[in-house]
């Protein structure tokens, strides 16, 4: 709306964001995966939203956000929970996520023997999620 471009490089919320994963990535037993993130078009938050409707008000360029999703991680992680479980690598798989997407990749290496904990992050985690793994824990990320 504004007609003004963004460097998300040079915004806090990047660099902190890069310096936890750079942290991550170099500690003894944790597989790092990257993916991409995917600009999927504008959004306009939802509080805000809901006052449009109500009111004959315009949109202004602070309702709308960004709506990015990131592409290209889920896949390779369940790969590796696949791989670790069928070659007897691992007796444990601590996953971070939120996504039931990996609910698949759990299910198999719970049939593989390998015991799956849950960290989801936030209380308020998928119900599927927790069915699958053996053992959930709540850990507040450090970002």
């Amino acid at each position: 709306m504004t007609g003004n471009e963004v460097d998300y490089s040079q915004t806090e919320q990047y660099k902190q964001g890069m310096t936890f994963f750079n942290e991550l990535m170099v500690h003894d037993d944790i597989a790092f995966r990257k993916g991409h993130l995917q600009l999927n078009g504008w959004k306009i938050e939802n509080v805000r939203l809901r006052g449009l409707i109500r009111k004959d008000q315009k949109i202004s360029a602070g309702d709308i956000r960004e709506d990015f999703k990131q592409k290209g991680v889920d896949m390779k992680i369940g790969l590796d929970i696949a791989w670790l479980a069928t070659k007897r690598i691992v007796d444990y798989i601590v996953l971070i996520t939120g996504d039931t997407d990996f609910v698949p990749a759990m299910k198999f290496a719970r049939r593989e023997g390998v015991r799956v904990i849950l960290n989801s992050l936030t209380s308020h985690c998928s119900t599927s999620l927790k069915e699958h793994a053996d053992q959930t824990i709540e850990l507040r990320p450090y970002v």
